[in-house]
């Protein structure tokens, strides 16, 4: 990586990361909601988080998959 690259590039927060495996990944919608609730807390209620936290709940359904109870 050059000195250029290297002044731009960020470090992802761990709960980010696996955010955007369980959505792109393995489609696990469910748990990409439960990892995006835990971040949107962690940072103070996001608007960014907060607006994608339904898009997940929206997709549960459509993998096949049901919505644990209790949850």
């Amino acid at each position: 990586m050059d000195d250029k690259m290297a002044e731009n590039s960020r470090e992802y927060d761990p709960l980010y990361i696996a955010f955007i495996w369980h959505f792109n990944g393995d489609r696990d919608y469910f748990e990409c909601h439960e990892v995006l609730e835990e971040l949107w807390l962690q940072e103070n209620h996001d608007l960014l988080y907060q607006g994608l936290l339904p898009d997940c709940r929206r997709l549960v359904p459509f993998t096949g998959m049901e919505t644990p109870a209790g949850r």
